[in-house]
């Protein structure tokens, strides 16, 4: 196995603040890298965690939790079951 197809297994899900057109924060959304779409859209940063939790365990997985700011504020890490 290369250092390639080790990258492309990674499993890493991201919580972001969700921004309207006035860059007021209506939510928080969670997506996996590499997606375009969201995974799962939540009113508040810990309906965000609980959602990507259960993901993250079921598979494995690094969690990148953001500020409102963008800026990174925790990193978890999953084992898969």
């Amino acid at each position: 196995m290369g250092i390639l197809d080790k990258k492309e297994g990674r499993n890493i899900y991201y919580i972001s603040a969700r921004k309207d057109n006035a860059n007021k924060v209506v939510g928080w959304e969670v997506k996996k890298e590499k997606c375009e779409r969201v995974t799962a859209i939540c009113r508040t940063k810990e309906e965000a965690l609980e959602k990507v939790k259960s993901l993250a365990a079921n598979v494995g997985a690094t969690v990148i939790i953001r500020k409102m700011d963008g800026s990174i504020q925790e990193t978890l890490k999953f084992s898969s079951k």
